[in-house]
């Protein structure tokens, strides 16, 4: 994903480079938040280039980039951007929160990703 939001790969334009990006920074807080363990996990395993990528990193930078783009129909979006990037981790750990409390509900839709992804909840 990180290569698909280059606007010089493929010659893509800016506006992709941008939902690329709010893409990368949804799908990571998505993952890191609500399931570290699988995160943790894929160093593990070889042949994986995700297996690669420090997610927060990803993250946080992903949202930066989307911040960045604050002019025209983008100006109104760019600072939730901006404090997403700034509070990653929190946001991590907001997630990580919420996912103990769907364990402890057991709640069936968590558990099935939980199940997707091999993670003993």
């Amino acid at each position: 994903m990180l290569l698909e939001s280059d606007p010089r790969f493929r010659g893509r334009s800016f506006d992709y480079e941008r939902e690329v990006r709010k893409h990368l920074g949804d799908y990571t807080l998505f993952l890191a938040g609500l399931f570290p363990e699988y995160v943790a996990r894929l160093p593990k395993r070889s042949l994986r280039l995700d297996a690669l990528v420090d997610y927060v990193r990803a993250g946080k930078e992903s949202y930066a980039v989307v911040a960045s783009f604050n002019l025209f129909e983008y100006r109104n979006d760019a600072p939730l951007f901006a404090r997403l990037s700034d509070h990653f981790e929190l946001c991590v750990l907001a997630l990580n929160s919420v996912k103990r409390q769907l364990d402890e509900m057991r709640q069936p839709h968590y558990r099935a990703m939980a199940g997707a992804l091999r993670i003993e909840p």
